[in-house]
């Protein structure tokens, strides 16, 4: 018989020295066992975790590399028909702007695919020395539309200094695409009156911050405690590996990724990402709506 105190209790019925029945009770400590057998327990379930995680990176590295080719497909076929299309044909409006936006989506698609497939795989990223700001501009521009469609306000504020940073662009874009896309989903889920996504950015004298903010309900304290956990969603269809994989992409650029919330008045998810070797210090200067 156990107890919550660590301790084991034995009972034995026996025969004492005047012959008469009595019980023999023997207490251990099994203090060290119970914490053997939840140490065990631990790392049977991370090996679990980690085993399925490698599991899905090998079955998301087959279609990334069947994907190739119908993507470099589109987009050959989209500029072969840009080249063959004259100059002075009367078109539509913005039939020659469509086409063109084929082969860049395309293009773009295929560069998501080649990246998430070597960050599966535990190949090097393509580092690049890049100017974040941009990369917040078209991760905000793919977020506009879903942002529209479920009437949330979606803002961009960035610190009107330049900086430069060594970073994979598209990685870091699907990190802040998945970010405003949580919060608007979020928000929704939250039925949220006058709801605001916003996206700001910070220069320090040794790395380049970022904050998603929304104003919805905020986060209760079971699901921030369980936020990272391997498969952990609070979504219906949702898969619990999105914000893990995020992290991991901040923390292989040397970063930080990390949340603050409180239940009812929204969630800030932030990361940072170290300033690229030489990059001079940026002038302090005011906040400028970008």
């Amino acid at each position: 018989m156990k107890d919550n105190t660590g301790s084991s209790c034995t009972v034995e019925r026996i025969d004492w020295v005047n012959g008469e029945a009595a019980r023999l009770v023997i207490l251990a400590d099994i203090t060290e066992d119970k914490e053997r057998e939840a140490r065990e327990q631990s790392q049977q379930e991370r090996f679990q975790n980690t085993s399925r995680l490698i599991a899905m990176g090998e079955m998301a590295s087959s279609p990334a590399h069947e994907l190739n080719q119908p993507l470099t497909a589109i987009n050959t076929y989209a500029a072969g028909l840009m080249r063959r299309l004259p100059e002075d044909m009367t078109l539509p409006r913005g039939v020659r702007e469509a086409v063109q936006a084929i082969a860049e989506q395309a293009r773009r698609a295929g560069q998501i695919v080649n990246s998430i497939r070597a960050f599966v795989k535990k190949h090097e990223p393509q580092l690049e020395h890049v100017d974040p700001s941009r990369v917040v501009l078209r991760a905000a521009g793919l977020a506009e539309s879903l942002a529209s469609k479920a009437g949330v306000q979606l803002q961009v504020q960035q610190q009107a200094a330049d900086c430069l940073l060594d970073m994979d662009p598209v990685l870091i874009e699907q990190v802040l695409l998945n970010l405003m896309k949580n919060a608007i989903e979020a928000m929704q889920d939250g039925h949220t009156r006058r709801p605001c996504v916003r996206v700001s950015t910070a220069i320090t004298p040794v790395n380049w911050r970022v904050e998603v903010a929304d104003n919805g309900p905020g986060l209760a304290a079971a699901i921030k405690d369980n936020l990272f956990t391997p498969f952990y969603s609070t979504k219906v269809e949702g898969m619990g590996i999105g914000l893990n994989i995020c992290r991991s992409i901040v923390e292989f650029h040397r970063g930080q990724f990390g949340v603050e919330s409180v239940p009812g008045d929204g969630c800030v998810f932030w990361f940072t990402l170290p300033l690229a070797a030489g990059t001079a210090l940026p002038p302090q200067l005011p906040s400028a709506n970008a």
